[in-house]
């Protein structure tokens, strides 16, 4: 059983690292088949979003691209098929003066095989010098 649950929480923080790859290279249809239809994104400024704006916005990542996106996931919890991770970014698009630190919390559920992100709230630590 040790094995299983090593195994899930592998799968769950490689997950969360692609995201960041995925993100940062603007990957809509990746996405698409990762975001629960019901899914809500809160942005480090606040403002909530669903799926089908986040897909839209991220469409646009080649307007303002991302010169740095680190990923590094701080711990991963499961429950009876759902799993919440605690992952911080390091990110600078070009439109930033500099990098910065932000906080992700990211609820995913799981539908077969699959983890669907159903919640990820994004909150800006501060700059990174």
């Amino acid at each position: 059983m040790a094995e299983a649950n090593s195994s899930l929480d592998q799968e769950l923080i490689q997950l969360n690292k692609e995201i960041g790859r995925k993100e940062q290279a603007g990957e809509v249809p990746f996405f698409d088949t990762r975001l629960t239809d019901n899914f809500l994104f809160r942005r480090a400024k606040g403002a909530i979003v669903d799926k089908q704006q986040y897909l839209d916005d991220l469409a646009s990542v080649k307007e303002d691209p991302y010169e740095q996106l680190d990923t590094i996931v701080e711990n991963v919890t499961r429950g009876e098929g759902s799993a919440v991770a605690n992952v911080i970014v390091i990110a600078k698009r070009k439109s930033m003066e500099r990098a910065a630190a932000f906080r992700n919390v990211r609820v995913f559920k799981r539908e077969g095989e699959d983890w669907k992100l159903v919640v990820w709230v994004n909150t800006k630590l501060g700059d990174v010098f």
